[in-house]
């Protein structure tokens, strides 16, 4: 795809595509940047019953640019969050898949023997991380997204390999 601003001449640009269309139902998009307004521009060549003539389409995609900008902005500040927290954090769905998952949680996840990258984490059910606890969880979970409380109280001591103790306290809140 390349991408055409309001400066260069937009029938030139149609011309020049137009030429590489050497045959009926061949399509060439290009991006048209024209004020404050992002085109995408589909060019196709009609069959040579309609006198070699090409089928011109401007499909606006200014909301969705702004839209996945945006998107992607939110993404990276929720991310630094998410990285800079001293708490584990895991995000599941409605159907309590992964969904993310931050690397202070990850670590601690190491040292109780579970060895699993935030990359393979994505995607799979909580209860196959939990599988000892995922009868609660799932209750859990399904009160929290039904009635949209928070929940505080499963609370665990554990040891790491150095013995050093470590409070696991899992709470649940819907987003």
């Amino acid at each position: 795809t390349e991408s055409l601003h309001a400066k260069t001449d937009l029938t030139g640009m149609i011309n020049t595509v137009a030429l590489r269309l050497t045959r009926p139902g061949v399509v060439e998009h290009f991006r048209w940047d024209f004020k404050e307004r992002t085109f995408d521009v589909r060019v196709t060549a009609l069959p040579a019953a309609n006198g070699g003539r090409f089928d011109i389409v401007f499909d606006e995609k200014t909301d969705q640019l702004v839209m996945e900008r945006d998107s992607a902005r939110v993404r990276g500040y929720l991310e630094s969050i998410m990285a800079s927290l001293q708490l584990g954090v895991i995000v599941v769905n409605r159907e309590l898949q992964i969904t993310n998952i931050n690397r202070t949680q990850e670590a601690f996840l190491k040292t109780t023997g579970v060895q699993i990258s935030l990359l393979q984490a994505i995607g799979m059910p909580l209860a196959e991380l939990f599988p000892e606890e995922a009868k609660l969880l799932g209750a859990v979970a399904s009160e929290v997204l039904n009635q949209g409380t928070v929940y505080g109280g499963i609370a665990e001591r554990l040891h790491d390999e150095n013995g050093k103790e470590i409070v696991l306290a899992v709470s649940f809140s819907p987003l």
